[in-house]
């Protein structure tokens, strides 16, 4: 018996949600769980809603919703993405870095360009 995933990468987050939204998403549901209903409405007298529906609509929503529906599903933090988006919004390092609750040193590494290996070379 097999256990269907209930995790959600952020490389399949950003194959469903534009980036402007997935910045809102992970702002609001980054590290914790979500459930994900099968149907939205009523189910008994409780109204079903979904934490996706707070987002503008975005095409493959229903997509989300057939592969995890019934399920709790963690949401990753996506910090290196939301830096990234933040220093395209032109956020400078420090207003990331609390934004984020990370250091000044790890938000330059998350954003800036790729590093190579030029640096001292042992003797």
């Amino acid at each position: 018996m097999s256990e269907r995933k209930r995790s959600l990468s952020l490389d399949y987050l950003e194959t469903l949600i534009p980036a402007s939204g997935l910045v809102r998403f992970l702002e609001q549901y980054g590290g914790s769980k979500i459930y994900v209903p099968k149907t939205l409405g009523l189910a008994g007298n409780r109204v079903r809603t979904c934490p996706l529906e707070g987002l503008v609509a975005w095409p493959r929503k229903k997509e989300l919703r057939e592969k995890f529906g019934g399920l709790d599903v963690c949401v990753p933090m996506g910090k290196s993405f939301l830096a990234r988006q933040y220093k395209k919004d032109g956020l400078d390092n420090k207003a990331i870095s609390r934004k984020l609750g990370i250091g000044v040193r790890r938000v330059a590494i998350m954003t800036g360009p790729e590093k190579t290996c030029s640096g001292n070379a042992a003797a």
